[in-house]
Formats: structure tokens, sequence, C-alpha cells
């Protein structure tokens, strides 16, 4: 070993060695061979369909790690155009290949096709000739349709009034019609009060299953959020509304429903849903069934003789339902700030055009088992067009018997 003055060259010169060598030491009894790289399939945008590389190498006693990196001349974006990749992928023993799997993120621009070069990085194997250890990936763009902002979230926030989940760069404008569609995301949507409360136009297609809670509230909520307005026509190919549900508001509080108006005609296909069930008021009570169009069963003892009172009376509007239905706890009352069986949400919905009904309405009460138990009543459903045709279903239901002693509760 030289002296301190020629020690780093020294270092450097024996490190160098060891990487020339290292396709054919051993390592944990085994050779390493030489590496190498390969593009085997394109990445698209449409369907997300994935796309590969395939880390080769020439010997396969060990496992081994080998390490790659994004060249600086892509044209892709981790994050943006495709999910970020690991930095390393590991050939077991035994085999001589390994794949890299790539993500594409549908980001819904008007951009052209980019592109994704991985070069392998030196490790404890001999690299490939030129020409193999670096390869590159085509990632195909699927541009917007045309006239449409479309939901594109793909990250944490699910708020409609944040500008980064829209195509267009910016939440939806009055003048602007809103598209959700699978092939460009599947998550569900919050339509915040802070998001527009008018726009043109909205469609869901066949392809979207997710959900859109909204946060329209009640006149005497004091809440700014009333009802959403379409000055067009809705289709819901699939996927689902609500409103928020109660969990944090006050007892008996009367916060949210789901409210909008419709200057066009409306589509429920056979795949959507509006469906509020299990999102009705927190009340905090005994085991009483529930009321809210019928008064809810009481208990009677063994003898038929009454033990505790009818929980509650009727409440609402008959022609124009627009409460929520109420909770119910378990014998002597509930622990916590929950009800055990949720009630009914309300639906309010006016339609200029005509109201086409293939789908599920349902605004239905929760059941729950048990000794002692009570269930959710029904809540509002209320649904007004110049003309309502199809054969979907509307249910604003009483929760179901939950078991023994069970005190059913009033429908919607």
């Amino acid at each position: 070993i030289p002296g301190e003055e020629a020690f780093p060259a020294y270092l450097e010169s024996r490190i160098a060695a060891f990487y020339e060598r290292a396709g054919r030491v051993k390592l944990k009894g085994g050779a390493t061979g030489s590496v190498t790289i390969e593009k085997t399939a394109d990445a698209d945008e449409l369907g997300l369909a994935q796309g590969t590389f395939v880390v080769r190498r020439t010997d396969a006693d060990c496992d081994l790690v080998v390490s790659y990196a994004v060249d600086a001349g892509s044209t892709a974006v981790a994050g943006k155009n495709y999910e970020a990749l690991s930095g390393t992928v590991t050939i077991p023993a035994g085999q001589t290949e390994a794949t890299i799997v790539l993500m594409p993120i549908n980001d819904a621009l008007l951009n052209e096709d980019s592109t994704l070069t991985l070069n392998l990085s030196d490790g404890l194997y001999t690299l490939g000739e030129e020409g193999k250890i670096s390869a590159a990936m085509t990632i195909k763009n699927l541009p917007p349709p045309e006239g449409w902002n479309v939901w594109v979230a793909h990250g944490d926030s699910t708020l409609a009034s944040l500008d980064a989940n829209w195509s267009a760069g910016h939440a939806p404008r009055a003048d602007e019609t809103g598209l959700f569609d699978g092939r460009f995301s599947m998550l569900n949507c919050t339509w915040d009060a802070a998001a527009t409360q008018t726009v043109t136009g909205w469609k869901q297609t066949e392809g979207y299953t997710g959900t859109v809670t909204f946060e329209t509230t009640f006149a005497s909520s004091g809440e700014t959020f009333k009802n959403l307005t379409i000055k067009g026509d809705v289709t819901l190919e699939s996927g689902t509304w609500t409103h928020k549900d109660h969990k944090a508001a006050a007892e008996k509080a009367q916060v949210y429903h789901l409210s909008a108006t419709v200057e066009g005609d409306f589509t429920l296909g056979a795949s959507a849903q509006l469906m509020v069930s299990g999102k009705g008021q927190r009340v905090k009570q005994s085991f009483w069934g529930a009321c809210y169009g019928g008064t809810g069963g009481k208990y009677v003892d063994q003898n038929g003789k009454d033990e505790l009172s009818v929980f509650g009376e009727t409440y609402g509007s008959v022609t124009e339902p627009t409460d929520l239905g109420m909770s119910a706890g378990a014998d002597g009352g509930y622990s916590g700030s929950d009800p055990v069986a949720w009630a009914g949400g309300a639906i309010y919905l006016k339609v200029g055009g005509t109201l086409s009904l293939m789908g599920n309405v349902y605004a239905n009460g929760m059941s729950q088992k048990g000794w002692n138990t009570s269930t959710g009543s029904g809540g509002s459903i209320y649904l007004e067009a110049a003309a309502i045709i199809g054969n979907g279903n509307v249910q604003a239901n009483g929760g179901g018997s939950g078991g023994s002693n069970c005190n059913q509760c009033g429908s919607g």
C-alpha cells in the first residue's frame, strides 16, 4: 500500500479494477455476468397500456440488483406522464432477466407523444456493450375530446375547485361542460363550495365508476352553496351522485342534501345512481324506531305493556319532501357521537326537460343487527321534470329488521 500522498490514486485504480472484473467475480456464491437493457413495449395513455423494459444478464448464479437512471434528454416527466420508477430492478438467482414496468398517466392535454430513456448505471456487474446499456420508450398521448373540461385528478386531493384536477388547467366555469371519463381519471370528486355553482353541461361516461359528492346545503344551514345549476343537459352513463354525510354535523342538524337544477334533459343510465342512503341527520336516541314519513316502532314487553312511548312524530311534506331522515341508536342510547343505524339523506332534483330514469335513486335508511336495536328511517326524494320516463328504481325505505326485539322505523 503506498504512502499517504499516493493513496487516493491507488484506491481509485483498485476500485476501477474491481468493477472491471465484477462480471467475473463471485457474489454470494455466484457470478453476475454482463448486463443490458431493452425496450420491449411502448406505453399508451389510451387504456393506460403499460410500457416495459427488460434488463438481462449473461450469468444467473445469484440475485443481482441493477441500477438505472432516467436520461436527461427524456421528454416524459415522472408524475405527469408516468408513475415514478424506483431506479433499481432485481434479477433473481437462477433467472437471466427482469422487467421494469412503466405505468402511463393520462394527463388529458393536447400535447405530443413523450419519450423516456433509461440508462444502466454502474454497479457490482459489468455493463454490456455500447448500444445495449440504454433504451428508449415512447409514451403515446391521448388528447382530451374537444369542447370538454375533463376530470383528470391523480393526486391526493379530490376537490373540484382544484385547478390541477382538470384538463383545461382550471376548475370548470359557468360556460364550460364537465366530463368524467375513466380513461383520464377514476378518482372520486368532491364538488365543494369553492367550485362553480353553475356549469353549461355534465357527462359521466360508462367508463367512469367513481362518486361525485356534492356539498350543496339546505337554505337554513347558513352555508353559501345551496344548489348546482346545469344550464344544458346531464348524462350519467355510470358512476354515482351523492351528498356529504352528517357524521361531523350537530345533532338534528339538516345541513347537506343533493340539490340540482338541470335546465335541459337529465339521463340516468342503468349503471348510474343517485345514492344518499345512510346520509341522514344525526339523532341521539334510545332504541325506538326512528320516524319521518311514518312513526317509528315502540317497545312492548312480553305482557303487552307499553314500556316506552313512540319516538317522535312524523314530519315534513308529503307533496314536496325535502327533509333528512332520522337516524337511530341502540338499547339505552349509544356511546360516542354516531348513531348505529343512519337514516336516508335527501335528493331535490328539478329538470326543465325530460328526466330519463334507468338507474337507481335511493335515500334508504340503514338497519342494524342485534338485540334491542332499531333502524334508521328513509329520507327524501323530490323529482320534478317536464316528463319522467324509464324503468329505474326510486326508494326512500326505512331500514329493515336487524334482529330480535328490533324496533323498525318509519319510511321516507
